[in-house]
């Protein structure tokens, strides 16, 4: 299980051993009505810019150390026992990054809220205004895995090995280049060898996930089971949408490219 529902999430409110994180981030291609004001009743932030980025680096949203992201995790007092359910007021849009870092992390007991925060108010189920609070410092430990994101190097290494595939979630426009990069400085294009799935292909019209049998057949008509995916996108948030859709479906052989486009469009014209 990599997602729950609302109802589910509901249900366990009162498990005192339950964690919920706003993973909100405002997408740099589309304006947002989201209310920034308004989360899940209990819910603790999780910024996905600042807090949980590795500031160091020229590029957005990428992956800290894993001292920082225990740290990080400890103040939101987050424990190794932890239940956590992470969700984003675009519906699944950020969510499953946040995800997919805490799985990378070593801790087994996270999941993406199916729909987010659109179908919680729908629902009408109990919402507040965001505030500031301090926590109890947790016990998180970060036991970096391997095999969760990949950088620059890795991905040309593998660009022309049929082994590998590496999948783009970005809209087919910025794929194929006819449209320009909404960052500054950046090429239009896609990495050689790469094919593309745009991310909102594993949404329904709600916002939610689409179901099991729907995602297999989706990554069956592209890749085999055997394959490497390399997932990649703008800047590594909507490839873990990707990395979800393809767990649920069954994959196991995955990785995101953590700098994605935002560092691979910086590159040579013979990387494109």
């Amino acid at each position: 299980m990599e997602i729950v529902s609302v109802s589910w999430l509901k249900d366990h409110l009162d498990d005192p051993k339950l964690i919920i994180l706003d993973a909100s981030l405002s997408s740099p291609i589309q304006q947002s009505d989201m209310n920034q004001k308004i989360r899940i009743q209990g819910a603790r932030k999780f910024d996905l810019s600042k807090n949980f980025s590795d500031l160091s680096r020229q590029l957005p949203n990428t992956m800290p150390s894993a001292e920082q992201f225990r740290s990080e995790m400890q103040h939101l007092g987050i424990c190794a026992d932890s239940i956590i359910v992470v969700y984003d007021q675009q519906g699944i849009y950020s969510s499953p990054r946040a995800w997919w870092m805490i799985k990378s992390m070593g801790h087994k007991q996270v999941f993406v809220l199916d729909g987010g925060l659109p179908v919680w108010k729908g629902d009408e189920f109990p919402i507040e205004e965001e505030k500031e609070y301090s926590y109890p410092i947790g016990d998180f430990q970060a036991n970096e895995r391997q095999n969760f994101f990949c950088d620059k190097v890795y991905v040309s290494n593998v660009f022309d090995d049929s082994d590998y595939q590496i999948i783009d979630a970005r809209s087919a426009v910025r794929f194929l280049g006819s449209t320009p990069e909404p960052r500054e400085n950046l090429r239009s294009g896609h990495i050689r060898g790469s094919i593309n799935l745009p991310f909102r292909e594993l949404l329904k019209n709600d916002g939610c996930l689409k179901d099991k049998k729907a995602l297999h057949r989706i990554f069956s008509s592209i890749v085999n089971k055997d394959q490497q995916l390399v997932l990649s996108c703008g800047s590594g948030v909507t490839a873990c949408i990707l990395a979800l859709g393809a767990t649920i479906s069954g994959h196991e052989n995955m990785i995101v490219y953590d700098g994605s486009w935002s560092e691979w469009g910086l590159g040579k014209k013979n990387e494109i």
